[in-house]
């Protein structure tokens, strides 16, 4: 018998997706909710460390609480993990309201500074996934085999868009100013704040959960086929994925105007992310594209000063013209297998 893990590796998307434990309206609107008053109090609201440590904190223990309420009616355990969580956030929570000041003085303008805006979101929205929604790692495509494989794809996709811009710009090939002076910037910004922050939570909440679990409700609320019920799901997650950014916009005082006007982008980007995670049925692929993405102009590339905006568009339709084509080979080679017409 094969294990989880083991037919999560063998299976396509739709059979994954099928095996995933569906969760009803109310916590999927609780998920989106949650995740959208966390980033208004982070963007509109100033804090203390020791406030946003107690606010966690409680939030973490009310998860706990109705999932145990949950759990009393249901024979379903997995309470090992959400007590881990528990146990972690409030470790974090003391220290950061114990020693705020000292705190903040160790990991501000290190690697570890973005850590600590992420590590309670992560601490408290996975309390809330095991607890209340009682969802386990791989219903939400945290699978730890499926790392090397998302490791290669991203590194030779790096790889490849950095000979293509040589290829480009053979004539004026310079050390980028940051990659000379620190090339710890780049590194751990996408490190600290993309791959272990901004895009891993992105691809979580937006990609590997309410895609997959709006895909389930739709087939269950409108009788539609899995083909309907995941595009409708596609374009309802990637529409809320560029609206959750219109609060930052806000925050950062940018016009009506403007604001509609970056929406584009992150649409167009939205549903790219969403072709690489469907096709790769890997979200750590679609966490390093991502996040290579998400790099900003200056630190795109190590081997151009100049404006190499292109390499994001080469970066993320790469990868998913490739997976395409493996996709169109794998349903033709499908469809010529005796007994599959």
């Amino acid at each position: 018998m094969l294990s989880d893990v083991e037919q999560d590796d063998k299976v396509g998307t739709r059979e994954w997706i099928a095996s995933v434990r569906p969760t009803p309206a109310w916590f999927i609107a609780l998920v989106v909710g949650f995740h959208w008053a966390m980033l208004v109090v982070a963007n509109m609201c100033r804090t203390t460390t020791t406030s946003r440590a107690v606010g966690f904190l409680c939030v973490g223990i009310l998860w706990c609480f109705l999932g145990w309420l949950r759990s009393r009616r249901s024979a379903t355990g997995g309470w090992r993990l959400s007590t881990v969580l528990l146990v972690m956030l409030g470790v974090w929570a003391a220290m950061a309201s114990m020693f705020p000041d000292r705190v903040v003085l160790i990991v501000e303008g290190s690697l570890l500074s973005p850590l600590t805006r992420y590590a309670p979101w992560f601490l408290a929205m996975g309390l809330l996934w095991t607890a209340v929604g009682r969802l386990r790692c791989r219903d939400l495509g945290l699978t730890a085999s499926k790392l090397c494989p998302a490791l290669c794809w991203v590194v030779t996709t790096w790889v490849v868009s950095q000979l293509v811009l040589v290829a480009v710009h053979s004539g004026d090939i310079t050390v980028a100013g940051k990659w000379r002076d620190a090339p710890l910037d780049p590194i751990g910004y996408l490190l600290t704040a993309q791959l272990l922050g901004n895009a891993l939570f992105e691809e979580l909440l937006y990609r590997a959960f309410l895609i997959v679990q709006l895909t389930l409700l739709f087939e269950r609320w409108k009788g539609w086929s899995r083909r309907a019920a995941l595009t409708n799901a596609v374009i309802v997650g990637t529409l809320m994925f560029a609206l959750f950014h219109v609060i930052g916009d806000w925050s950062h005082g940018e016009s009506p105007a403007e604001i509609a006007q970056s929406q584009v982008p992150r649409l167009i980007m939205g549903f790219l992310f969403a072709g690489i995670f469907l096709l790769s049925n890997n979200l750590f692929i679609a966490v390093g594209i991502h996040a290579l993405a998400n790099l900003q102009i200056r630190y795109s590339s190590p081997l151009h000063a100049g404006d190499s905006t292109w390499v994001a568009a080469v970066i993320v339709l790469l990868p998913l013209v490739v997976l395409a084509a493996l996709a169109l080979r794998r349903r033709r080679e499908a469809s010529a297998m005796p007994g599959q017409r």
